[in-house]
């Protein structure tokens, strides 16, 4: 918090931007261990919101080419079979 010493106490935030989960989870815990260590800090939150459960399909286009069917299919129909859900 800055101003702690005066009279509003205002929090620092930091976000970090990403498009690798994991990534960001990492860089999540490495800066709020480098932040708690530094004394005088509290309320020290790392941000992740965890969020429901979810599937990762990774379809593999060589096997869908050899049924006769394009990857661009397989990903139109996931989309509209998560809509539906």
């Amino acid at each position: 918090m800055l101003g702690d010493l005066m009279e509003s106490v205002q929090p620092v935030e930091v976000k970090i931007f990403g498009s690798d989960q994991q990534i960001l989870n990492e860089y999540a815990n490495r800066f709020s261990a480098i932040v708690s260590s530094v004394e005088g800090t509290a309320d020290v939150s790392d941000g992740m919101i965890m969020t429901g459960p979810y599937i990762n399909i990774k379809p593999n286009a060589t096997a869908l080419a050899q049924s006769g069917l394009l990857l661009l299919t397989c990903n139109t129909s996931c989309k509209l079979r998560s809509k539906e859900m």
